[in-house]
């Protein structure tokens, strides 16, 4: 039973591991493609353009390319052992198919931890370093309490939000210090854009002056209602990054928390993301729930024809649906704690379902 079992998981973490490379090769060659024009305006060098498309591979396709790679490493390792009638010896010895089953759903486990850490992990920084390296000439902005800091020569920017689509930051507040270091003026702003001629539009401004030989000294005060601030610098694109769901979910959590006396659609959003992101976490596990019942179904089929419809079709719905569960909890229109888990729990329970039902 032991090598059954090994060999079973053998098969399973080939079939998987060559479907993850498979498809990230066909994700670096799509992004090419449907993005050269992106690409080579970012990146000049055939190194730069490389590092470009590995670090978007993690950044933004990590959390499809495991499940998928699960999916088609249980179906394709199962299917097989299925079709050669491997399975059927196995019964014939007293072996249950839902013994073979469990060294292919224990693995898939393990792999969306190891998912859901590279995720928050690598992920996230390659996020960072992409953004970093691509869409500013320098400067990097830092997570601190809750909001982001920027820093360029003597003002030192803080962002609570930013939206890269209007080129608009959201709660900014702007310090000036002089050479020393000594605060000389702050501007709190409820928005501010980048125009067209390269300056910042601050609108419902307070400004605040201040005498740093006289620290005692009351600031002088003044609100106005649009701003016009001195031209924005390269470096300052990096501001223009300051989205709080590209943040780990530790840091993501902290500004929820730090902006939880001012509720809105942005926090009923950025709670929907959290709890998305933490109902991401078996997915892996969940795809290979759902593959491995067609799968075991080929032994009556003898062909992977309808098996393989049938799996895609089954995945194709999740993917649907947890779109648009995310949808409507970002849109605040149900729950953004429970709708997000939605997807996960209803097609898990149909996979064990399905787990059920497989003829012993």
């Amino acid at each position: 039973m032991r090598i059954l079992a090994r060999y079973l998981l053998l098969r399973f973490l080939v079939y998987a591991g060559g479907a993850f490379l498979v498809l990230s090769l066909a994700v670096l060659v799509g992004e090419l493609l449907l993005g050269f024009d992106d690409i080579s305006e970012a990146a000049g060098a055939f190194g730069e353009a490389l590092l470009y498309l590995l670090l978007k591979l993690p950044a933004d396709y990590l959390p499809l390319l495991v499940p998928t790679a699960v999916f088609v490493g249980a179906f394709a390792s199962l299917g097989l052992a299925a079709r050669h009638n491997e399975v059927l010896a196995a019964k014939a010895g007293g072996v249950s198919p839902m013994t073979l089953v469990l060294p292919v759903l224990a693995a898939s486990a393990v792999l969306s931890v190891l998912s859901f850490a590279a995720v928050e992990t690598v992920g996230v920084r390659a996020a960072r370093v992409w953004s970093h390296q691509f869409r500013s000439d320098e400067g990097e902005i830092a997570f601190r309490k809750g909001s982001f800091w920027y820093h360029r020569g003597p003002f030192v920017f803080n962002v609570a939000n930013a939206d890269p689509r209007t080129r608009t930051l959201h709660d900014v507040r702007i310090f000036e210090l002089d050479e020393q270091g000594r605060l000389l003026r702050s501007i709190r702003a409820a928005r501010a854009k980048l125009a067209e001629d390269g300056t910042w539009q601050l609108w419902d401004t307070v400004i605040r002056r201040f005498d740093p030989d006289d620290p005692r000294r009351a600031p002088a005060y003044e609100r106005r209602r649009e701003v016009i601030f001195p031209a924005a610098e390269r470096s300052d694109l990096a501001l223009l990054d300051a989205d709080p769901t590209a943040l780990s979910l530790g840091d993501l959590r902290e500004y929820i928390d730090a902006r939880s006396d001012f509720e809105g659609a942005q926090l009923t959003r950025l709670r929907a993301v959290l709890h998305q992101r933490i109902a991401d976490l078996p997915i892996p596990l969940l795809f290979a729930l759902l593959a491995v019942p067609v799968a075991l179904r080929v032994e009556k089929t003898r062909s992977f024809a309808l098996p393989t419809l049938e799996g895609v079709g089954a995945t194709t719905a999740f993917w649907l649906a947890r779109s648009v569960g995310q949808a409507i909890a970002s849109g605040g229109a149900a729950s953004p704690t429970v709708v997000p888990w939605l997807a996960v729990g209803l097609f898990s329970a149909a996979g064990l379902v399905a787990l059920a039902r497989i003829p012993r």
